[in-house]
């Protein structure tokens, strides 16, 4: 669950007129240091990306957790490979 913290999620300035909205009251300035999708009971499909508009100015995308599984297993050789270079 750690590693979906800081991995599973994208949030990016600007959004497309007409994406699906979340509009939280108590976020004035979004950035990705204090952001925490959890806020919102979001949860990330099997399948398919899912993206919202925030406040009509930033873009929050949640990976697929197929997505997420490839990007962990990328993570995981990644480490095991520094682990080696370290070693030699």
């Amino acid at each position: 669950m750690a590693w979906w913290f800081e991995n599973g999620w994208s949030l990016v300035q600007g959004a497309k007129p007409g994406m699906k909205e979340l509009s939280p009251d108590n976020i004035a300035a979004l950035d990705r240091t204090d952001f925490n999708p959890l806020m919102f009971n979001l949860t990330p499909d099997a399948k398919m990306h899912q993206s919202w508009s925030i406040n009509r100015e930033v873009t929050l995308t949640l990976f697929s957790l197929a997505r997420c599984e490839q990007l962990y297993q990328r993570h995981l050789v990644n480490q095991a490979s520094a682990q080696l270079q370290k070693s030699h």
